[in-house]
């Protein structure tokens, strides 16, 4: 039946979104009042030559071409490279992306892709395993006369090697859009597929479109697959610039950053990193597909790092590095100390403890503030280095050591510096002697020392040694130097003299004198295989008795005693001491009790003598 309809032709590029949408409303309209269109056109102030024509026609079945639209309706068929057409930004309008925009119509020959979202222009390379977006665009105009389109998309089939088996259907839905094509209602419908490909070579992907009215276009297009290439960078990272600092040098025991982030492939992805951290060759840290890895190195000296990466594709690359590591220095102020910060010694022969700055890399050691090449020298860095003072000049005791440390980056002039008093004298002692003071034994002495002064003294006997700070007046304890002061009726078993020696601060020691202790009352601590010995017709106690027997005695202890039969002509049991009656053997059983406890028993033989 007869129709009435407008076409509006722009001859300029309409900018105005809101004519556009103006047009939509309008084109196709029956019956349209042709002054109503030019009126609501101006209304909007279109900056643009607009022509309008109206023609009266019966609506058949062929199909007029349309003015200004230059693509084919469907996709003409042939072969092209995929990725052909450079991929420009999109265009936005009301009705979704504008796809006129020059270099992004896809219909006919006209592919675009991208590979993990980077555009693609020209001939079309991609990477084993990589995968490829490809993307087209169905263009369809309306169908004169009536209310559709020239026909409508059914399915996709893409076949990605051309072998003639379809790879993927794809049956929709898919998004359209009206476009700019010379006529307002021309629709574009957007469709794609993404693949990869296993191996190296040329791969032909065809697509078929299939419509509603039985017919169907393809195209193919070429896709160069290569090899995933991979190219290994190793950095060093400073920590916390975050800047690589290659040869630069590192401190041994802490911890350093090594990166291989500006390591590539081709197909801009890297699955694996490995790591060779003793430079022999091996990766054989296993960094899972983190670009970094933290690591330390005990020692100083040269270390050979490395890195291994794989591509998504398969393909290796290797790199590797050298690293200078220093030794760390020891916690502390950087210096010298002598003996650990000694006073005085008395051997030129000294151990010189060092703290060196970071990235120092030798000291050097001098008893010369000058630093006199015959009294210096350079050595390797270590917390205590061996070291002779000079003992050259007599009279002289305070002795003076001086060091420098050698290293990039450090002021190699400063000195550090650390004295000591050289001391090889030994005290003087000018005066000694002891007594028994109730249950102690009391040292006097005098001794002297004119350069580090007296410091220590140490008394022996029976190869018991104890040591006292220096005093005028020592006061020792009988059983530490294996003694015991004993009651008046038991013999003094051994000598009543010790020796004695004392110290200055520079550990210079006296040679040993013998010192007599007066007094009687001294006996030293019994042992099993000599007995005690008790005068006759003298007493001992059961509190002596039992410390001899080394048997604890405490405050509120009870002591028993008992004499066997066979010996109760030579000794008898009287009150709390054991009286000797006849010289010979005395067998007593001796029971201490404590307060709060379990007795201790012991048989004891006592000697009775004359």
């Amino acid at each position: 039946m007869p129709a009435q309809f407008c076409l509006v032709s722009a001859h300029s590029r309409i900018a105005s979104k809101d004519i556009y949408r103006e047009w939509s409303t309008l084109i196709y309209q029956k019956s349209a009042d042709v002054h109503e269109v030019k009126t609501r056109v101006r209304s909007l102030k279109a900056l643009a030559v607009v022509a309008i024509s109206c023609a009266s026609f019966i609506s058949t079945d062929a199909t007029p071409s349309l003015a200004n639209i230059s693509d084919n309706p469907g996709f003409s068929a042939g072969s092209y490279s995929v990725c052909n057409y450079p991929n420009s930004g999109d265009s936005t309008t009301s009705y979704g992306p504008d796809r006129n925009t020059a270099g992004i119509t896809l219909t006919s020959s006209h592919w675009r892709c991208s590979k993990e979202g980077q555009a693609v222009s020209g001939a079309t390379t991609v990477a084993v395993n990589q995968p490829l977006l490809m993307e087209k665009l169905d263009l369809q105009t309306p169908a004169f006369g009536s209310s559709g389109y020239q026909r409508n998309l059914v399915s996709i089939e893409w076949d990605f090697e051309s072998d003639g088996v379809v790879d993927l259907t794809d049956n929709g839905p898919w998004n359209s859009w009206y476009l700019d094509r010379g006529h307002p209602y021309a629709r574009g419908t957007y469709f794609s597929a993404s693949h990869t490909w296993a191996t190296v070579g040329t791969q032909t992907v065809s697509v078929k479109a299939n419509y509603d009215d039985s017919t169907s276009d393809q195209v193919s297009g070429t896709v160069a697959v290569v090899e995933d290439t991979a190219t290994a960078v190793l950095n060093r990272i400073d920590r916390p610039t975050g800047i690589p600092n290659d040869g630069a040098p590192i401190l041994s025991g802490s911890q350093h950053l090594l990166s291989a982030a500006r390591s590539t492939a081709l197909s801009g992805f890297i699955s694996k990193y490995e790591w060779d951290l003793d430079g022999d060759g091996t990766f054989e840290t296993d960094g899972g597909a983190s670009s970094s890895y933290t690591a330390s190195f005990p020692s100083a000296g040269t270390k050979t790092v490395g890195v291994r990466v794989t591509s998504r594709g398969g393909s290796t690359s290797s790199a590797t590095m050298a690293l200078e590591v220093r030794q760390a220095p020891p916690v502390g102020e950087p210096g010298v100390s002598i003996e650990d910060g000694a006073s005085s010694t008395n051997t030129k022969a000294v151990k010189l403890n060092l703290v060196w700055p970071d990235f120092a890399t030798e000291a050097r050691i001098s008893n010369d503030g000058g630093f006199a090449a015959s009294k210096t020298k350079t050595v390797a860095l270590a917390s205590s280095v061996d070291w002779n003072l000079d003992d050259s000049i007599k009279g002289v005791f305070t002795k003076v050591v001086y060091v420098r440390f050698n290293g990039s980056g450090l002021d190699t002039t400063k000195t550090y510096s650390d004295d000591v008093i050289l001391d090889t004298n030994a005290p003087v002692i000018d005066s000694s002697s002891a007594a028994v003071s109730g249950a102690s034994i009391v040292f006097s002495l005098k001794a002297t020392d004119d350069i580090t002064g007296v410091d220590k003294v140490e008394v022996s006997n029976a190869g018991n040694v104890i040591s006292k700070p220096y005093s005028a007046k020592i006061t020792v304890v009988p059983s530490s130097i294996g003694l015991v002061a004993f009651s008046a009726g038991v013999e003094k078993a051994a000598s009543s003299s010790v020796r004695l020696r004392v110290s200055d601060s520079a550990g210079n020691w006296t040679s040993w004198s013998t010192v007599v202790i007066s007094g009687s009352k001294l006996a030293t601590v019994a042992t099993a295989a000599r007995p005690i010995r008790i005068k006759l017709n003298k007493s001992a106690t059961g509190r002596a008795i039992a410390k001899f027997a080394k048997v604890k005695v405490t405050t509120g202890s009870k002591i028993a005693m008992r004499v066997s039969t066979g010996s109760v002509k030579n000794c008898k049991v009287s009150g709390s001491s054991v009286v000797g009656t006849r010289a010979g053997s005395c067998k007593l059983a001796l029971s201490v009790t404590p307060k709060n406890g379990t007795p201790a028993r012991r048989n004891i033989v006592l000697k009775i003598v004359k």
